[in-house]
């Protein structure tokens, strides 16, 4: 997570906030959080960043059945990408 999900709930199961880092980047150096914003920026673009940015500003609280909805979701997403 770019975004740290106790401190950024609302983009927590957000896709654009997910990469996965070896143990060096996410261990011993918390995250490499510098580099990972200039990769991270450079992968999305400028606009899906800054949007990114504000939605993790925003206060959330998920419902349960938001979170069965993005279960549901995620796992017709992975079903298409095993077809693949």
């Amino acid at each position: 997570h770019f975004w740290t999900r106790g401190g950024h709930p609302s983009v927590a199961y957000d896709f654009r906030n997910l990469r996965p880092q070896g143990d060096c980047c996410n261990l011993y150096k918390s995250g490499n959080l510098a580099e990972y914003a200039v990769r991270l920026r450079k992968e999305i673009g400028d606009e899906e960043f800054e949007d990114l940015y504000r939605l993790a500003h925003v206060t959330k609280k998920w419902e349960p059945g938001e979170l069965e909805i993005l279960i549901e979701k995620r796992k017709k997403s992975l079903l298409l990408l095993n077809q693949l």
